[in-house]
């Protein structure tokens, strides 16, 4: 009897087409689309493990039911202070001129390491 051997799924996946990344675990995959166009990360997906199609089918939440929303309000992954935000920053920057304008933008992604590499 002949045993099938699965390639293994890497623990890292890009599909560079969506911008879809997958984050997985034993038991669990984190998924987020990098928009490199908007210079955003967005989450899609943290739970059961699913196959990479079926992640990049994920849709982004993208409407405010608040018209009194602004654009990022709910919708960073990690919000900083800059900008019109409202909201508690999980990055703060004080330069030593005493401002604190920061507009973090992500321009691409990519993986070290032996691991799948997107470069542009």
């Amino acid at each position: 009897m002949k045993t099938k051997r699965t390639r293994p799924v890497p623990p890292v996946q890009i599909d560079k087409v969506s911008g879809t990344v997958l984050l997985r675990t034993t038991r669990s995959v984190y998924a987020l689309r990098v928009d490199s166009a908007a210079g955003s990360v967005l989450h899609l997906h943290w739970g059961a493990v699913l196959p990479q199609v079926d992640a990049v089918a994920l849709p982004v939440w993208s409407e405010h039911d608040n018209s009194f929303a602004g654009r990022w309000d709910g919708a960073e992954e990690y919000p900083v202070d800059g900008g019109a935000r409202f909201g508690v920053p999980a990055l703060e920057v004080r330069f030593a001129d005493g401002s604190s304008p920061l507009e973090p933008t992500v321009r691409d992604v990519g993986v070290g390491g032996g691991g799948e590499k997107r470069r542009e």
